[in-house]
């Protein structure tokens, strides 16, 4: 026999309803039911869905960022760039043209000889002077001096990940 939690009177141990008090009565296998679901709550579920949720969310905006990163220019808005920066002598400007290895090799003495061969006369590129195959470019830059001689300077491109960059300059 066991006791109505509501009245206090002694039921059967079978009993579901109080026949004191009319009032339900949990069984054991009820009461066990309940101390079970509330020893192992569900927020395990709903903590992986968050990180889930965060992981793919991290993973939109690394990408994001890093595809915003590539230089969509062509080679020759590349050499026009180039060209215009040495032109007004701003270097580190025209130096962020080149590649990883040409920013070694070319310093801003060679920039500076070059500003003056594009200043002692008029210095242009074309459409019509860029040669381009598959991953690589040249681009002839045509400088015309005061005495109306004209010299071509090549401009060699190629293009990696990140964008066409400058390899070499003759």
């Amino acid at each position: 026999m066991k006791s109505c939690p509501y009245c206090a009177e002694e039921v059967k141990n079978e009993a579901i309803k109080c026949k004191h008090c009319g009032s339900m009565i949990e069984s054991v296998h009820q009461q066990q039911e309940a101390a079970t679901t509330e020893t192992y709550p569900k927020k395990k579920t709903l903590n992986i869905k968050f990180m889930v949720v965060g992981l793919i969310a991290v993973i939109v905006v690394l990408g994001i960022v890093f595809f915003g990163m590539r230089d969509t220019s062509g080679p020759l808005e590349i050499s026009q760039g180039f060209v215009m920066d040495v032109k007004k002598g701003d270097y580190s400007s025209a130096k962020k043209s080149f590649s990883t290895d040409a920013k070694s090799t070319y310093t801003d003495l060679d920039l500076k000889r070059l500003k003056e061969k594009f200043s002692s006369g008029v210095a242009y590129t074309a459409q019509n002077n860029l040669t381009m195959t598959g991953d690589n470019a040249v681009q002839i830059v045509e400088h015309t001096g005061i005495d109306g001689k004209t010299t071509r300077h090549m401009i060699y491109l190629e293009k990696d990940f990140w964008g066409w960059k400058i390899i070499s300059l003759n």
